[in-house]
């Protein structure tokens, strides 16, 4: 039985609203256009803020390599959001299995060190669930 219901999909990512109380990013293989990545990123970012929630599940298992482009996207992206957080993003991340993708992501969680966003890093799903709702109860809005 799923725990989450699908919010938002296209052909970068799917968005969901998972029931403990984060938003879940499954990326999805293939080449994407940066248009694409910024209509995810803004899904994902919407609903943080209506949930008023900081919590966020990123399944990066099968993203591919993200152009320089794709990461000037997401960073500023991100940049922007960080400036309308009430308090820090968690993010759990489920690394991707391409390496070449980790080493861009890598690059980007680095240009965005600034930014009040918490990453922790995981191979698997479970682990990526477990370390956000041990965030998420130890937080001031907790679950």
């Amino acid at each position: 039985m799923s725990t989450s219901t699908l919010y938002f999909e296209n052909g970068v990512a799917s968005v969901s609203i998972d029931r403990a109380a984060c938003v879940h990013l499954t990326y999805y293989t293939g080449k994407h256009m940066a248009e694409d990545l910024l209509e995810v990123l803004q899904h994902t970012g919407y609903l943080l803020q209506r949930r008023q929630w900081h919590w966020l599940l990123e399944d990066q298992r099968r993203l591919t390599p993200l152009t320089t482009e794709q990461q000037l996207v997401v960073a500023r992206y991100w940049q922007e959001q960080a400036r309308h957080l009430s308090q820090p993003l968690c993010v759990a991340v489920v690394q991707a299995q391409n390496v070449f993708a980790r080493l861009t992501a890598a690059a980007l969680r680095h240009s965005l060190q600034a930014a009040p966003i918490t990453y922790s890093l995981f191979a698997d799903m479970e682990a990526a669930s477990t370390w956000l709702r041990t965030q998420a109860s130890s937080s001031q809005f907790s679950l």
